[in-house]
């Protein structure tokens, strides 16, 4: 085999801990997975302090505390951060928790009836509850007024080289019939791209390089496959698992501008899906050969996430595709997985692979600062209320000493500053108090919509690479979507689901050669067709947002 010099991405930072806690913070489902992606930040600090006091709703020092009532997944009552904030703003929350990963639950409780002050959605319908009278609506000068520094952090956070493009992402999303319903949120780690990781310690025992292409991809692969790269003398291996939910191989063919049962929208307006493209028909023409070469895990058609990652943690392929949280949380990480079991194993990132013009797309998530934890008020929840969560909101942003006393607890008890100025968290194991019951409560107190030049002072022990660094040094492709999509209707919403079934179908069986690709390629492009696929794409460019 052909061995190319290739330069290795080596980087030795320890930053991963609240790159990788921010983005569990958001929800690592996110809309599509996930999630969505972001550039490098600087780690200075000092030049982006701002005084709360400016845009801080003036504290009660007397009188009795405003009662707020809040449902709440992932809350613990009587925490300290719980204790801190209501002797700050003389305030008292009355908390109703919901199971947590518990979205049935949540939705079971507001079709009763039930109507807290205050909800951080998760998936909810807000736009049905709203137009059932259930939430409601609130000045949109209001966020502004009471949480300026905030929601230029969020602008920010969805388009850091134009504030006014990433404020236009926002305005989109938190209006339900001309009125603003949400209050956004976002994380800087929701912006970031997938990750292809590969098995170092066999690309040594079988004297190969990371590859560069897709045709050293497929090298690779192949020698993982072949030549028992763990050297147990056994033929257990391959060279790449397609990569559970909606991952799959789409990573790889960033340099395409493809993804699976995606729309895209181009500068005209035009609506394009891509399982209608020949770049698709090439797609799944590669990955049927790497399939029937049996270079690839041929039960990665039908193997859910966690038998991925079963197979993974016992050696059986080579290349993993995740995102970077997955790479670096505390614990129970992507390479622990690993690890825990070979302790020789070592890891090494691949970039991403480079188009005929030297692009190199990564693909993430495109903005989205409703779907999971946007803050939003029941229908008798008053102003005050209203105004007085905002304020709390902004000094997640305005008060960095506030903001790290609650995340982290006190220094040099809960967490310490290296030698790079950052923080290291001193709580990594299940159980600990500040990295469950009252990091629990934060996330639904506290808003992480930590600015751009704050986030790189949050870091991991057990970050070996500065992924977050890594993984926003490259064009982001979006999947799913590159635009604000509208509320599809119930009818039309079926239809999309029809569309997503048939060509999920048809990507598993036209690689395992169930069907023909090419023969049965008109056949499926017409089902999609008759499943009312033109009705969809209608209603997105009718409604959408590029």
């Amino acid at each position: 085999m052909k061995k190319k010099n290739i330069k290795l991405w080596k980087r030795v930072s320890l930053l991963l801990v609240l790159s990788m806690l921010l983005t569990a913070l958001v929800g690592c489902g996110s809309k599509n997975d996930t999630t969505t992606e972001d550039k490098p930040a600087e780690s200075n600090t000092a030049n982006t302090e701002t005084n709360a006091a400016e845009t801080e709703a003036p504290t009660d020092d007397a009188g009795d505390p405003m009662v707020i009532d809040m449902v709440a997944m992932y809350t613990y009552e009587d925490t300290q951060v719980q204790k801190d904030l209501e002797e700050k703003y003389n305030v008292k929350f009355t908390i109703e928790q919901v199971a947590a990963d518990d979205s049935e639950a949540m939705n079971l409780y507001w079709a009763t009836g039930n109507t807290p002050d205050v909800c951080i959605n998760r998936n909810l319908d807000v736009k049905s509850l709203f137009r059932q009278g259930l939430v409601r609506s609130f000045p949109v000068e209001w966020l502004e007024e009471y949480a300026p520094d905030y929601m230029k952090s969020i602008y920010e956070i969805n388009d850091p080289n134009d504030l006014e493009h990433g404020k236009e992402i926002v305005m989109s999303q938190i209006m339900v019939d001309g009125e603003c319903v949400f209050v956004p949120r976002d994380s800087v780690t929701n912006h970031v791209g997938m990750l292809m990781c590969i098995r170092q310690d066999w690309l040594d025992a079988l004297n190969l390089e990371v590859p560069t292409n897709v045709d050293e991809l497929h090298d690779v692969m192949t020698a993982f496959t072949k030549d028992d790269p763990d050297g147990d003398g056994a033929d257990d291996t391959f060279g790449m698992h397609g990569a559970a939910r909606n991952q799959r191989f789409g990573t790889v063919f960033a340099m395409n501008q493809w993804w699976p049962n995606s729309y895209y929208m181009d500068d005209a307006g035009k609506v394009t899906y891509s399982m209608t493209t020949d770049t698709c028909k090439e797609m799944l023409t590669l990955i049927k050969t790497w399939y029937d070469e049996g270079i690839i895990d041929p039960e990665f058609v039908t193997d859910d996430r966690q038998a991925q990652r079963d197979k993974w943690s016992q050696g059986m392929f080579g290349i993993m595709v995740d995102h970077p949280w997955w790479f670096g949380k505390n614990t129970d990480n992507v390479q622990q997985m690993l690890t825990n079991v070979d302790p020789n194993a070592r890891l090494t990132f691949m970039e991403p692979f480079a188009d005929e013009e030297g692009v190199q797309y990564i693909n993430t998530w495109y903005p989205d600062c409703i779907s999971d934890a946007s803050m939003i008020f029941g229908k008798d929840c008053p102003d005050e209320v209203i105004q007085k969560m905002l304020t709390i909101w902004n000094d997640a942003v305005t008060d960095w000493d506030w903001f790290v006393k609650e995340m982290y607890g006190e220094e040099n008890v809960d967490f310490i500053y290296n030698a790079d100025g950052r923080i290291e968290t001193l709580h990594t194991e299940e159980g600990d108090t500040f990295a469950t019951e009252d990091y629990g409560s934060l996330y639904d107190f506290v808003p992480i919509g930590t600015p751009r030049e704050k986030f790189l002072t949050v870091t991991s022990l057990k970050g070996e690479a500065d992924l977050y660094e890594l993984s926003t040094s490259f064009t982001p492709f979006y999947m799913d979507l590159n635009f604000m999509a509208p509320t599809l209707d119930e009818a039309t919403s079926q239809k999309a689901s029809d569309v997503k079934t048939l060509s999920d179908e048809f990507y598993a069986n036209a690689i395992s050669g169930e069907v023909d690709l090419e023969a049965e390629w008109d056949n499926f492009q017409q089902s999609l067709i008759d499943a009312g696929l033109n009705d969809v794409i209608a209603a997105y460019e009718a409604g959408g947002i590029r």
